[in-house]
């Protein structure tokens, strides 16, 4: 069974009362509430939204009504024994990091995604949405936080380690000017007792099409890959940085199949389904 929860006064009432009764009625395990962040930015990300409030101000009670939701999702699911999934947006995120510009193959526009993003890498797979991160050694701190690095103590820094992206030690320019973070900030990480991050990126494949500036084709968005890593868990390690350690999937018209051997270098060879 299915709400539908148009606004934050509707979707209050569904679950402080509606839910309870279904729980009981129904014999409902699973609640799955997509998104936590549509309301909220709705209601209160705009410059005095709904009662003339300024910017701050609305931030201030937003953060206090995420407290009150997330206290209400948690008493819910220990009192009925049942598990409560969240689904939240993401953000775009922007690093001061400056690194060298690599070389791309001219590509024309043949694809959404190259209409948008511009040049196409010249492999045949885009790297993922990473942060930078750095490696601090015993050295002196002139060569541990080099000219243009971010402070250790900024949240900009820190929460490549509790958002799921980011943390990758060795990213690559596309990964650094493809950062997400997600929406609602540090308030309502506090209030979830585990993040899975799901990550994709995309396959170029040779292309077919041909326009008058290029005549022998150009590579075009084939499909997707996915994967889903826990962030953090109180039963269950972290996964490692980037996709490592992280479960490949696919999504089929038969459900959600993940890749049972993990492979390290991307490759679908000697890879199996398996049902998840």
């Amino acid at each position: 069974m299915s709400i539908v929860t148009p606004d934050l006064e509707s979707q209050d009432h569904i679950i402080s009362f509606q839910v309870p009764v279904a729980i009981r009625q129904h014999g409902v395990r699973l609640i799955i509430l997509d998104s936590v962040a549509a309301n909220y930015r709705a209601e209160f990300d705009r410059p005095g939204a709904g009662s003339g409030q300024s910017t701050g101000a609305n931030m201030a009670q937003r953060s206090s009504e995420l407290v009150k939701l997330g206290q209400l999702l948690r008493d819910m699911a220990k009192e009925h024994n049942i598990a409560i999934v969240v689904a939240n947006q993401v953000a775009d995120r922007f690093s001061n990091e400056v690194r060298p510009t690599p070389n791309y193959t001219r590509a024309t526009q043949s694809s959404p995604l190259a209409r948008r993003g511009g040049a196409v890498p010249s492999s045949s797979m885009a790297p993922m949405s990473s942060l930078s991160g750095a490696v601090f050694t015993n050295q002196e701190p002139s060569s541990q936080f080099p000219i243009g690095a971010e402070d250790p103590m900024s949240l900009d820094h820190q929460q490549r380690w509790f958002t799921g992206w980011g943390d990758d030690l060795n990213p690559t320019y596309i990964t650094i000017k493809n950062l997400k973070t997600p929406s609602l900030g540090l308030i309502w990480t506090t209030q979830v007792a585990c993040r899975i991050a799901l990550i994709k990126k995309p396959v170029y494949g040779p292309g077919l099409v041909a326009d008058e500036e290029n005549a022998s084709g150009e590579p075009v968005l084939r499909r997707w890959r996915r994967w889903m890593k826990v962030v953090f868990a109180p039963h269950a390690r972290p996964s490692g940085p980037g996709i490592q350690g992280a479960v490949r999937f696919e999504i089929r018209g038969d459900g959600i199949r993940a890749k049972v051997k993990a492979v390290q270098n991307d490759s679908d060879e000697g890879e199996e389904d398996a049902l998840l």
